[in-house]
């Protein structure tokens, strides 16, 4: 799964730019173009979309030689190394994850997140 963040076009109205038929069409140039499937289209937080490629690696420099699209990445799952020290905590705000109540602790408490899901678009 390739997510693709296309380009503005200067000159368009951010509202033009980001409605679901030109987000629609663009990703149907990109799957025309180089196979695969839609998944999903983005338009209201930037126009992208995430398409399955059947050849997503062979397809790399095409995607960026492709003036439509400011970036693209394969979809991965991250996830988080649960030794990480108290001074790691504090410098990236782990320890207000862990702790509701003031003062915070400035330690990071692994938490049983079994079932949770989260979904992180840009980072």
């Amino acid at each position: 799964l390739v997510i693709i963040k296309f380009r503005e076009t200067p000159g368009v109205p951010a509202e033009k730019f980001k409605d679901m038929k030109t987000s629609s069409e663009k990703c149907e140039k990109v799957v025309a173009a180089h196979g695969g499937t839609i998944f999903q289209v983005y338009a209201k937080v930037f126009s992208g979309c995430a398409i399955y490629l059947p050849n997503a690696m062979s397809t790399v420099n095409a995607l960026n030689n492709n003036l439509d699209i400011e970036y693209f990445e394969d979809d991965r799952i991250i996830s988080v190394d649960p030794t990480i020290t108290s001074e790691e905590a504090t410098s990236w705000g782990l320890d207000r994850i862990d702790q509701c109540a003031l003062p915070l602790d400035g330690k990071q408490t692994p938490l049983n997140a079994t079932d949770v899901k989260v979904y992180i678009l840009d980072t």
